[in-house]
């Protein structure tokens, strides 16, 4: 059995908007340099799971 390591998760704000959590550096994720803040939460998710299947992805061809 392998142990599969969520590594994106999203955080409500108290704005009640979203961000996308890199739990490894403790820090909000990004993409090209723009964090994952300020985001609605269906895009969040949709931000985080992209983002888990790439890390996935990468951890299994390495």
């Amino acid at each position: 059995m392998k142990l599969v390591v969520v590594r994106y998760i999203i955080r409500r704000s108290r704005n009640g908007l979203w961000t996308v959590f890199d739990v490894l550096s403790g820090f909000p994720a990004s993409i090209g340099g723009k964090g994952l803040i300020g985001l609605e939460e269906a895009r969040a998710r949709e931000m985080s799971d992209g983002l888990n299947a790439e890390t996935l992805t990468d951890s299994a061809t390495h």
